[in-house]
Formats: structure tokens, C-alpha cells, sequence
């Protein structure tokens, strides 16, 4: 996996994480 690739992934579930938690409010 590159390393991009793996940053791009990381940020993307740390900001569908944060999305759950502002619906969950």
C-alpha cells in the first residue's frame, strides 16, 4: 500500500467518523 494511499484512507475515516458523531447529536 503507498504511503498516500494509506494517509488518504486514514483521513477519510477520521472524517466519516466525525460526520457519525455530528448525526448522532
Amino acid at each position: 500500500m503507498n504511503l498516500a494511499q494509506a494517509y488518504v484512507i486514514m483521513r477519510f475515516t477520521g472524517l466519516s467518523e466525525t460526520f457519525s458523531r455530528f448525526k448522532n447529536v
